[in-house]
C-alpha cells in the first residue's frame, strides 16, 4: 500500500549490498522500518534526502507480509534555526531513546520532537523539562503504572512527601526511608502534570528552578539507566 507521511528518521543501518534499513517514528508514534534499495550507490538521490535527525516527507510502500516497508522517495523538511552543539547533543539523546526503546511509542512523543524542532531558537524552551516529558511519554507508551493520587505504599492520600519510580509513584511522609528522600510539595505538583498533559505547549508553561531541574533530571536518569538499562548520558 502506497503511503505519504512526515516521518522522523533516527537511525540508518547497512543491509545488503548498496541497501539500507531506515528507522523512523510516525506521527502516530509507531515505529517504521523501510528498506532502501540502492541507497549507497553513487547515483543514489535518497542518500542525500534521508539524513538522520530530520523530519522528511516520505513516500513508501507498506506490506502486511513483511515487518518493513519499501522506501520510494522523500523531501527533507527545513526548520528555521541556527544549529548549535547543544541542539545536536539534545537530538542525539532523542535518537538514543528511540533506539533503546523497544516497540512503538505515542503521538505525544512525535509531537514533542516536532515542536522542539520548530522552537529551538525561540528562547523560551526548558530543554530539561522537555526531555523529562519525552521520558514520561515512554513510560506511558509502555504502560508503566505510576500512582499519582495517593501513597503507592500505604494508600494514604494525605501528607504526600515524595515521588519514587522504583516504588511506582507518590510516597507519603510515613513511608520515607534512606532511599526515598523528602521532596518539596511544589516539585511534586510539577511532576504530576507530566503524566496528564497531552499538549506539549502546556508542558512548556511549567516553570522549574535550577535545583528542581537537577532533582527531576536525576530522578528520571537514574530510573532509565539503573533500572531500565538505557545507559544514556542525559546531561549536555
Amino acid at each position: 500500500m502506497y503511503k505519504k507521511e512526515v516521518l522522523y528518521l533516527y537511525y540508518i543501518k547497512e543491509y545488503q549490498e548498496y541497501e539500507a534499513m531506515l528507522y523512523f517514528i510516525r506521527p502516530t508514534g509507531q515505529k517504521l522500518t523501510l528498506r532502501a534499495k540502492g541507497f549507497f550507490k553513487d547515483e543514489s538521490k535518497n542518500i542525500h534526502r534521508f539524513k538522520i535527525s530530520n523530519f522528511i516527507k516520505t513516500e513508501y510502500f507498506s506490506s502486511p507480509l513483511n515487518d518493513y516497508g519499501l522506501l520510494k522517495t522523500g523531501e527533507q523538511i527545513l526548520f528555521d534555526y541556527k544549529q548549535k552543539a547543544s541542539h545536536l547533543n539534545f537530538i542525539n539523546i532523542i535518537n538514543q531513546l528511540l533506539i533503546f526503546t523497544e516497540g512503538d511509542l505515542n503521538k505525544q512523543f512525535y509531537n514533542t520532537i516536532y515542536y522542539l524542532f520548530n522552537n529551538f531558537d525561540v528562547g523560551i524552551l526548558n530543554w530539561n523539562l522537555n526531555l523529562v516529558y519525552l521520558l514520561t511519554q515512554i513510560l506511558i507508551a509502555k504502560d508503566v503504572y505510576i500512582e499519582l493520587k495517593k501513597c503507592v505504599i500505604c494508600n494514604r492520600n494525605s501528607q504526600i512527601a515524595s515521588f519514587s519510580f522504583e516504588e511506582g509513584g507518590l510516597i507519603c511522609k510515613n513511608d520515607l526511608n534512606k532511599n526515598i528522600k523528602l521532596m518539596s510539595s511544589d516539585l511534586i505538583k510539577k511532576i504530576i502534570p507530566l503524566f496528564k498533559i497531552k499538549n506539549v505547549k502546556k508542558i512548556n508553561s511549567i516553570t522549574l528552578s535550577f535545583s528542581e531541574e537537577k532533582i527531576l533530571l536525576s530522578l528520571y536518569a537514574n530510573y532509565f539507566n539503573d533500572v531500565l538499562g538505557y545507559q544514556i548520558n542525559f546531561h549536555w
